[in-house]
């Protein structure tokens, strides 16, 4: 099995009912690579790390009845050689999204997440051919498949971009991707996702407090950009892709007078879509060393962990004034009139993206 942490005390809980039947079981994800030994308790074997280096030796160990208890990638994976996954397995109706994979890793070192600590700052590539051939093969499957690319930031080298998009060009599909925000600057990078089905991109916009940008990433990546991120916006949809903007609250800079900044700027720049989360220290993550060393984690219950629940105790506010901060930012953002406005706004671009032109 694999788990991210909302998913861990379910994972648990099938773990030993499993291993009570006796029945050998395997735990790996993100939160078993952090907390190896408490996964251990539930699960005869752990995968620690990425997972395509020691599950051959998991297979050969079990046909041996030879298990360990951990497993842990000594190496960096060659994702160059891997091969297509095998889609034909799945049960096409029960997946509307399907997911591919081009590269691993995250240039950038946010405070609240792990996969560059887990995964590397030096991304890994997929031969573009290898790409390709995945979306060829879920063609061949899905009558029109919604594709999504699991990378966490896949425009992050221009060069490769570029070139991967190239190619997407005239397979006629619609894709949806993540990355960071720096993409809008490039008129070559726009045009080209515009060509090639790019319909919406994942952007982690997380908060419009500076201190709170300044304090997410050591480089100060996101906080350049913060000036510009309503003409970056209006450039990216102007072209008729749609930008998913991600937000959080909870930093300790936020009051409830950033919050409602929040949700002027998420209503005036009239996104195709918002996530909105309550900051979560998940294991592993610089966010929750800090809440650790000054006793601030409230709540050690993993399936609390989902992003919409308080798990730690906020600067200026309190656990429930957190929580309704977050509900009340949800109800309006989401609210009929909201959506009614951006389903109008998009009508409009929609009309006219095909004649647009960056300026």
């Amino acid at each position: 099995m694999t788990a991210n942490t909302q998913q861990a005390a379910r994972a648990y809980e099938i773990g030993r009912l499993f291993e009570a039947r006796g029945v050998h079981t395997v735990l790996g994800g993100i939160h078993a690579t952090e907390l190896p030994q408490e996964a251990r308790q539930f699960f005869r074997s752990v995968a620690i790390g990425e997972a395509e280096n020691t599950w051959p030796d998991i297979l050969e160990d079990l046909d041996r009845s030879k298990l360990q208890p951990f497993y842990r990638s000594q190496k960096p994976v060659d994702f160059s050689s891997l091969p297509s996954p095998r889609y034909d397995l799945l049960n096409r109706e029960s997946y509307n999204m399907v997911w591919v994979q081009a590269t691993r890793g995250c240039p950038h070192d946010c405070s609240f997440c792990v996969a560059s600590r887990i995964f590397g700052k030096r991304i890994k590539y997929r031969s573009i051919d290898r790409v390709v051939e995945d979306i060829s093969v879920i063609k061949s499957l899905w009558k029109h498949p919604n594709i999504s690319f699991a990378d966490d930031n896949l425009a992050a080298r221009k060069r490769y971009s570029l070139d991967l998009f190239r190619e997407l060009r005239g397979l006629s599909i619609r894709y949806f991707l993540q990355s960071d925000i720096s993409v809008a600057e490039d008129d070559e990078m726009l045009q080209v996702l515009k060509e090639s089905g790019c319909s919406m991109v994942f952007i982690g916009f997380e908060t419009l407090v500076e201190e709170s940008l300044k304090n997410i990433d050591r480089q100060g990546f996101k906080y350049r950009y913060l000036t510009k991120y309503p003409e970056l916006i209006r450039r990216i949809q102007s072209m008729g892709i749609g930008v998913y903007g991600a937000f959080m609250i909870g930093f300790d800079e936020d009051t409830p007078e950033s919050i409602k900044v929040m949700e002027d700027f998420i209503c005036s720049n009239r996104l195709y879509a918002s996530q909105i989360t309550i900051l979560t220290p998940y294991p592993g993550s610089r966010v929750r060393e800090d809440f650790a060393l000054e006793n601030r984690i409230l709540d050690l219950d993993w399936s609390h962990y989902n992003c919409t629940e308080v798990t730690f105790s906020p600067r200026n506010f309190t656990p429930p004034e957190l929580q309704q901060a977050y509900n009340r930012l949800h109800q309006k953002v989401y609210s009929p009139e909201e959506l009614g406005k951006n389903a109008r706004h998009f009508i409009e671009i929609f009309k006219h993206a095909d004649t647009l032109h960056l300026t």
